[in-house]
Parts: C-alpha cells; structure tokens; sequence
C-alpha cells in the first residue's frame, strides 16, 4: 500500500514541474513519482557497480588473473582492423609487479635516466 510523504519544493522547481505536467499532459505527481524512481534506480546500480568494482579489486590483490592494458588496446586495434586475433594473455598480480620491477631495474642497468615528471605551475 502506497503512502503519503510531504515534498517541500522551491517554487522555481514547483513552477517548472506544473510547466512540464502541462506540456506533457500528465500529472505533477507521475512526473516526480518516475523521477524518484528513476534517481532510486541508478543509485543502487552504482552502489552495485562500486560493491563489484571493489569484489575485483581484492581478488586482484588475491592474485587474480589480470589482462595488461596495452595488451588489451592492441587486441582491440587488431580486432578494429578486421583481423581476429588471439586474446590477450591473462597475467597474474605477481606477474605486473615483476615486469615493472624488470623495466626499472633493466632502466638501471643500461643508466638510462628515469623519465623527469613534469612539475606544473
């Protein structure tokens, strides 16, 4: 059984509402009943994506299988190009760590210089 709740509303909003029921031959009422709803709706979506985004999260930090970034961005570009190429290899937590600790370490070996970080005013 439905109830009853009070909405105060400033009345530029009220007078924007009432001008939109008009136009749209519908009520004040459905008007702000399917905006509610729909505001209601897409907060619990993203609450769900954010609850899944950090489920993913930790099973990474876990070990999880992970694909490389530009693994990925290669695939699609292939993929764009009409061929069909093989997905990408999945990588292990452990695995990116190790090739970034190689890059830098193998920076060191051939004394590159590291990449200077652009200061901003």
């Amino acid at each position: 059984m439905a109830s009853t709740i009070t909405l105060k509303l400033p009345p530029e909003l009220r007078s924007r509402v009432t001008a939109l029921a008009k136009k749209s031959g519908r009520s004040a009422h459905s008007l702000m009943l399917e905006a509610i709803e729909r505001h209601v709706a897409r907060e619990e979506r993203t609450r769900e994506f954010v609850r899944e985004a950090l489920a993913a999260d930790r099973a990474i930090d876990l070990g999880g299988e992970v694909y490389s970034a530009a693994d990925v961005h290669a695939w699609f570009e292939r993929l764009a190009k009409g061929k069909k190429p093989a997905r990408p290899a999945k990588r292990t937590t452990y695995e990116r760590v190790m090739r970034v600790v190689g890059r830098f370490h193998g920076r060191i070996a051939r004394r590159q210089p590291r990449p200077r970080e652009r200061k901003w005013p």
